[in-house]
């Protein structure tokens, strides 16, 4: 069978394939937010091997500052990641809780 979209394939699961599907993603977040844990349990020495680095490359008066910066860069992608994560866990759960009118809709622009 042709699935145009990963929901239609999930909304064809039964309950229990549904249900199976649910705990897979709940343990993978999990791991995720476990290995988010231990690299931000070590950030303040990356931040002076970033700081030292950066200082070697573009010179010691504007190495912290460019390390700075490039701390601000990510932190606003991982927001930008987490925000679109979030967005499509939403419209999944929608499916998940009552796909014959999330079928009905129209698609977002998210997938």
């Amino acid at each position: 069978m042709y699935y145009r979209y990963s929901a239609d394939k999930f909304r064809d699961r039964n309950g229990a394939g549904r249900a199976g599907h649910t705990v897979g993603f709940a343990l993978q977040f999990a791991v995720v937010i476990i290995i988010a844990g231990v690299l931000f349990m070590t950030a303040k020495g990356g931040y002076v091997v970033a700081r030292d680095f950066a200082s070697t490359l573009v010179g010691a008066e504007n190495g912290p500052e460019f390390t700075d910066q490039s701390i601000v860069t990510i932190r606003s992608v991982a927001k930008g990641v987490l925000g679109v994560v979030l967005a499509l866990g939403y419209k999944l759960f929608r499916a998940w809780i009552s796909p014959n009118t999330a079928q009905a809709e129209p698609e977002a622009s998210l997938c």
